[in-house]
């Protein structure tokens, strides 16, 4: 078994990242009644800052759990980024799944071959080998930025975080 030592996925510094391509990816699911029966689907948002790249969008993407919405958006942003050529980039994202996932463990779920430490398959581990196949065969390095969830409180990244308001 190949043992993967480093990682492209790095936690953000305000200093590093200054100048580097920037998108705030959120997902999320919910149910709604339709036909008198509960149906869950879900949605993703990228918000590029300043429309450099892209404009901002959203996506609607079927019955999905909130998880994946944000996988899904993470993957939206990363192809995104491949289109454009990018070698380095910021995500900004407030789900420690996404982000924790791609910074604290993938190197180690990787070595066990996508288990997790108990040893049963890792959830969503197409996914995330889909993102992470994307990111190290275009060479590029992620930059993660941690902010807190959506709140009707203004504060500074609320705007990418929240578009809705």
């Amino acid at each position: 078994m190949e043992v993967y030592l480093t990682s492209p996925y790095k936690v953000y510094e305000e200093d590093t990242c200054q100048g580097i391509p920037t998108v705030y990816m959120d997902g999320c699911s919910y149910h709604v009644y339709s036909n008198g029966e509960k149906e869950l689907l879900a949605g993703i948002w990228n918000a590029w800052v300043n429309d450099t790249l892209e404009p901002s969008a959203g996506k609607k993407i079927g019955p999905r759990s909130s998880q994946v919405a944000e996988l899904m958006a993470n993957y939206q942003a990363i192809l995104t980024a491949v289109h454009h050529q990018l070698n380095e980039l910021v995500i900004i994202t407030d789900s420690d799944y996404v982000r924790s996932g791609f910074v604290e463990h993938l190197i180690n779920w990787k070595n066990r071959g996508m288990l997790c430490a108990n040893n049963k398959p890792l959830k969503h581990a197409q996914l995330i080998q889909s993102i992470d196949d994307q990111v190290t065969s275009n060479e590029m390095t992620i930059h993660w930025k941690k902010i807190r969830n959506n709140s009707k409180i203004e504060w500074p990244d609320k705007t990418g975080n929240d578009p809705g308001g």
